[in-house]
C-alpha cells in the first residue's frame, strides 16, 4: 500500500506540480475559428491560413506539434531545422509561435523580426501589435493609445477580412476593458 502510495505522489510531483500555466494565446486554424462563436471569447487566436500550412512543410509540422503539446518536441525540431542551416520565414514563425506559447515575449519579437515582410503579412502584423504589448505592459499607460490606433490601423487595412476584425476587436476589448 505504501508503495501505491509513493508512486501517486511521485506521479504528483513530476506531473501534476510541474505544469505550467496556460498561454493565454493560441494557434488555430483559420477554418477552425470561422467556424467559433467569438462574441464572447476571451481568448487570444492566432490564426494561421489553412493555404499556409499546406504550402509550408515546417509550419504545418510545426502547427501539429502545437496544436498536440508536444511543445519540447516542436523546440528539438526547430534546433534540428536549424542545425541543418535552414533560415526561412517559415522557421522563424514556428520560432515566434513557440516563443509566444511559453511566453518569452522578447524571444518572440526578435524572431518575428526575421519574418520577411512579404511573408505572413497579416500575421506578422497582428503578431507585432500583440508582442509589443506584452514586452511594455508596465508602460501601459503609455502605449495604450498607440496599440489601439495600430490595431484600427489593421482593420481599417483589410475591412472585408471579417474574421481578423473579430480577432482584432477581442484584443482591442481586452485592451480597454480589460475583459
Amino acid at each position: 500500500m505504501k508503495k501505491i502510495n509513493y508512486t501517486v505522489l511521485i506521479f504528483l510531483m513530476l506531473f501534476g506540480l510541474t505544469t505550467c500555466t496556460p498561454s493565454k494565446y493560441i494557434v488555430a486554424k483559420q477554418s477552425e475559428i470561422m467556424k467559433m462563436n467569438l462574441d464572447r471569447s476571451a481568448t487570444n487566436y492566432i490564426p494561421i491560413s489553412d493555404e499556409d500550412l499546406t504550402k509550408s512543410k515546417i509550419l504545418d509540422s510545426a502547427y501539429n506539434l502545437i496544436i498536440w503539446n508536444r511543445f519540447s518536441n516542436l523546440k528539438l525540431y526547430i534546433k534540428s531545422l536549424e542545425a541543418s542551416k535552414i533560415t526561412t520565414s517559415d522557421l522563424y514563425l514556428a520560432k515566434t509561435l513557440l516563443f509566444i506559447i511559453r511566453k518569452k515575449y522578447d524571444d518572440a519579437m526578435v524572431s518575428l523580426g526575421n519574418v520577411k515582410e512579404s511573408d505572413y503579412v497579416l500575421l506578422r502584423r497582428l503578431l507585432s501589435i500583440d508582442l509589443t504589448y506584452e514586452t511594455t505592459k508596465s508602460d501601459e499607460e503609455n502605449n495604450y493609445n498607440e496599440l489601439l490606433k495600430r490595431y484600427q490601423d489593421l482593420i481599417d487595412a483589410n475591412p472585408d477580412n471579417v474574421m481578423l476584425n473579430k480577432i482584432v476587436f477581442i484584443r482591442m476589448r481586452y485592451l480597454r476593458y480589460n475583459y
